[in-house]
């Protein structure tokens, strides 16, 4: 499936990025739309891109969070698709810009899980309440 991915082509040329690498920004808080330099559509389509590439390669978000213990025979997979469908990442340093849009997809899809698993228990524990409360009524009765 990751191949079919890379059958859909960036339409900006590469060759006009390639001249000068843009360094990783020092720290975690930037945003990668604004670094990419895409219009609103094409980022939210890379982002769409990287979430369904990540699960075709079955990639786990690890419970620690570590992205170091990311497979990383798939994750190649995953960049090989990429720059094949958007050849202009490889204006990126490092692949940093890969690497960053990776690991925020893995958080979020944690996060996620753990949302979801929080909402779960609530709702198994306010429907345990709420059925010891009416056993309660029928035994005043």
């Amino acid at each position: 499936m990751l191949e079919a991915a890379a059958e859909r082509r960036d339409d900006s040329s590469s060759e006009e990025h390639t001249s000068k690498l843009i360094p990783r920004p020092p720290n975690e808080k930037f945003s990668l739309e604004k670094y990419s330099g895409w219009k609103r559509p094409k980022y939210l389509a890379f982002r769409r891109d990287i979430r369904r590439l990540i699960t075709e390669a079955q990639i786990k978000s690890t419970s620690t969070g570590d992205f170091r213990r990311v497979d990383h025979k798939k994750l190649g997979l995953v960049y090989k698709a990429a720059y094949a469908i958007y050849p202009s990442l490889k204006r990126f340093e490092d692949n940093w810009f890969l690497d960053v849009a990776a690991r925020r997809t893995l958080q979020n899809r944690r996060r996620g899980i753990r949302r979801s698993q929080k909402k779960l228990l609530a709702a198994a524990n306010s429907g345990e309440e709420s059925h010891d409360e009416s056993e309660e009524d029928e035994a005043m009765d």
